[in-house]
């Protein structure tokens, strides 16, 4: 989600799980991170991603996706998705047992085409949703007003 378009801050929530989750430690360790927006189909390999396995299991090998080096942070990049923030972590805030990671966007990869005055085309990018658990929506009846 965006925490703040002027200065560029992305958000995203980490729930509650038994032991703590690898993104959550990896960020935390790093202080620097990628954010991989992910189109519709990839939605089965999404899924792969965010079941639970040993720390040495490689989510890339797993779920068939392939990582692309970024250009200012280490963590590597979804080379499948259209688009992705390369981000320096800026606050960690819990929310009950929640937490809410805030970046800065440090540099934004997009697809070939998919942008358009300055803005993503949404019907082109087809970007996929998390509405809860293991369900997701896709972004295609655009309203603009």
């Amino acid at each position: 989600m965006i925490a703040s378009v002027e200065e560029g801050y992305l958000a995203f929530s980490v729930g509650p799980s038994e032991h703590p989750k690898r993104t959550l430690v990896n960020i935390r360790r790093d202080r620097e991170y990628v954010i991989n927006t992910v189109p519709e189909a990839l939605a089965s390999q999404v899924q792969l991603c965010g079941e639970k396995y040993t720390p040495q299991a490689s989510k890339f090998g797993l779920s068939g996706l392939t990582t692309l080096p970024s250009e200012r942070v280490r963590a590597p990049r979804v080379a499948e998705c259209k688009i992705q923030f390369e981000c320096r972590l800026h606050s960690i805030m819990r929310f009950g047992e929640s937490h809410t990671v805030v970046g800065e966007i440090v540099l934004m990869h997009a697809r070939a085409g998919l942008v358009r005055d300055g803005k993503i085309n949404p019907v082109d990018y087809g970007p996929l949703g998390r509405i809860a658990g293991r369900n997701y929506c896709g972004v295609r009846d655009i309203i603009s007003v």
